[in-house]
């Protein structure tokens, strides 16, 4: 999940998210599915549309898993960004599907999965940040995912 030109969060994005693989790790019961991710934003330097497709995010083990597109969303107030209060407000620009990309941590993923599909979001991103390793990503094994899309990224993505 590394690139040369690493897009700011707050650029116009949208999201692709796409299962393709199944991955099992030996000697662990765990199984899970890799999320290939199709990121298209506008360069803020060069005003270029860029597209960038990168296999850093993992599925949720409850989470359905099927493509999503929308434009990314985070939480509109920089207090929220943990979307753990279920007032807090997303701001997706224009209409249509939308996909929020939240923080790890302060609450359970369940927590913030139901604030943002709560706000019409067709998917979550929960990104790794704070972590003494921020590429990692992990399973989230809440079965109260199970009637939504999510997945985990490194905060480098």
């Amino acid at each position: 999940c590394h690139s040369s030109r690493r897009p700011k969060i707050s650029d116009t994005m949208a999201l692709s998210l796409r299962v393709c693989s199944r991955f099992y790790r030996t000697n662990a019961p765990l199984e899970w599915y890799t999320a290939f991710v199709n990121i298209t934003y506008v360069d803020p330097v060069t005003a270029e549309v860029r597209t960038e497709k990168t296999e850093c995010g993992r599925y949720g083990e409850h989470s359905l898993k099927r493509e999503a597109r929308g434009v990314l969303a985070m939480p509109a107030a920089p207090q929220d960004r943990h979307a753990c209060d279920p007032n807090s407000r997303f701001t997706p620009r224009g209409y249509g599907a939308w996909i929020a990309l939240i923080s790890r941590g302060n609450c359970t993923y369940r927590d913030k999965i139901r604030n943002a599909v709560g706000k019409n979001a067709s998917a979550v991103v929960i990104f790794n940040v704070g972590s003494s390793n921020p590429n990692e990503t992990i399973t989230m094994s809440d079965p109260g995912d199970a009637l939504d899309q999510c997945i985990m990224c490194g905060y480098d993505r």
